[in-house]
């Protein structure tokens, strides 16, 4: 399995423990780009005659990403490593980012799960935890995967909300 971290968010949320930094512009993502290839780059001996099965990207926000950038990191993978039994490749994802365009996008990439940061069902849980997306956008994020072709998806929710009555509901 390779995990990837992209440190990136638009904003932290009240909850997280992840290490992450705002994202300022889009050269900070660049410079990112290019430390985490030459990082690829020097781990290849590493893993020699491995066949990785799992590729994780995880966060801070990994769909802040354009999708230029994720194909950039994800061909340095390929030519650091032998993917040929690549069996999950999985992104996370927040609901508000998740277009179909880009949805397709990532699909052309290879990435076949997706696991999409709802949090919460509830408006005004999303509010209380900083969430810039809406209940419904979370929705819509869902099954506009699902239409794209994404036939592994699945979803964060938080339980035990200080306040919130919206478990039952969010299930």
């Amino acid at each position: 399995m390779i995990y990837v971290h992209i440190p990136f968010c638009r904003q932290k949320c009240i909850y997280c423990a992840f290490y992450s930094v705002p994202v300022v512009n889009d050269c900070r993502i660049e410079r990112y780009i290019g430390y985490l290839c030459r990082e690829i780059a020097s781990r290849k001996d590493e893993q020699e005659n491995a066949k990785v099965k799992t590729l994780y990207f995880g966060g801070g926000t990994p769909s802040l990403l354009q999708l230029s950038d994720l194909k950039v990191v994800t061909d340095c993978l390929s030519e650091n490593f032998d993917l040929s039994d690549l069996q999950e490749f999985t992104i996370e994802a927040n609901p508000e980012q998740l277009t179909e365009d880009y949805l397709g996008g990532l699909k052309r990439l290879g990435i076949n799960r997706l696991s999409i940061g709802v949090q919460s069902f509830d408006d005004a849980d999303l509010k209380m935890l900083n969430r810039r997306h809406t209940a419904k956008q979370a929705v819509e994020a869902v099954k506009t995967a699902r239409s794209v072709g994404f036939s592994n998806v699945s979803i964060d929710l938080i339980y035990g909300l200080p306040g919130s009555k919206s478990w039952e509901k969010n299930l």
